[in-house]
């Protein structure tokens, strides 16, 4: 009798621990937003830092049909090459909106350098995980734009060699609806956790800079650090349409000198927080242009 009144009475111990367990204890499942996975997916080893002409950045760019895909988009194509024989892949999907009219939304998916060493994150994870976020909400037909929109993924902006922004440059010169564009939106390098974002234009632009000032003013960022200013700068895929005098504007960190086209460019230092206000306010600015 001893023994099985031992035996129940370690059953009950057991039982009422169970039960009186702290829920700090219970594991729960860790949700991952579509942001973080297209970034962990883009940033991976496996696509060796994005280099244009690797085999890693022509996955990259079959990773992001399939992801378009999914959306219900049909992406369209456009293949060139440059003077070196490298083959390279623009893609684009068209979101049709009440007006024919049109605003182009980029970003390259290319890196500077090759190697797992250098996840390409900021320069142009971000940029290539906002479009693909933007397209997300422009998939549902509640979100249909006032303007047709353009959203293009570009590729060889990293590559020098006699030329540079490549892949823009080659959409705006073969486009067939380029005279359709009325602005253009530059994603490139804007999420860095230590760094501030700012919202430039291109020269001339004021309106959008105002539009963007109000929209600030009157959206909760969390204590994020937005500002906005006219650009001053002559370096990304913008270019290739302000020469063709298509107005621009876009996002970029405060001071990317220090980590860009580095291995400190990884994915630890990225802020999903700014990535989203981002979203937020370019939605905002392309339903008042």
């Amino acid at each position: 009798m001893n023994r099985i009144s031992a035996s129940l009475f370690v059953v009950a111990l057991l039982v009422s621990v169970a039960c009186n367990r702290s829920p700090i204890d219970i594991e729960e499942p860790t949700i991952v937003s579509d942001e973080e996975r297209w970034m962990a997916s883009i940033c991976s080893p496996t696509f060796m830092g994005r280099k244009a002409g690797t085999e890693g950045c022509d996955s990259v760019a079959v990773y992001l049909q399939r992801e378009l895909n999914l959306m219900g988009y049909s992406v369209i194509t456009q293949p060139f090459c440059l003077k070196n024989s490298m083959d390279l892949l623009n893609l684009y999907v068209e979101i049709q909106g009440d007006s024919d009219s049109l605003i182009v939304i980029g970003a390259h998916y290319d890196g500077a350098k090759s190697g797992k060493k250098y996840p390409a994150a900021d320069d142009n994870g971000s940029g290539v995980v906002t479009l693909l976020s933007l397209c997300k909400y422009y998939s549902d037909p509640a979100h249909k734009p006032h303007k047709t929109l353009l959203a293009g993924f570009w590729a060889a902006e990293e590559v020098t060699l006699g030329a540079a922004f490549n892949g823009s440059k080659y959409f705006v010169k073969n486009y067939s609806g380029i005279n359709r564009v009325q602005y253009y939106c530059n994603l490139d390098c804007f999420a860095r956790k230590e760094q501030g974002t700012f919202f430039y234009y291109s020269p001339g632009f004021v309106r959008a800079g105002e539009i963007m000032s109000e929209i600030m003013s009157t959206t909760d960022l969390h204590g994020l650090e937005f500002s906005v200013k006219e650009n001053e700068k002559r370096s990304s895929d913008y270019m290739s349409f302000y020469a063709a005098r298509i107005p621009y504007f876009g996002w970029n960190d405060y001071d990317t000198s220090g980590h860009i086209h580095s291995t400190d460019d990884n994915i630890e230092h990225i802020s999903f927080e700014q990535i989203s206000a981002v979203v937020d306010m370019t939605v905002k600015l392309i339903d008042r242009l």
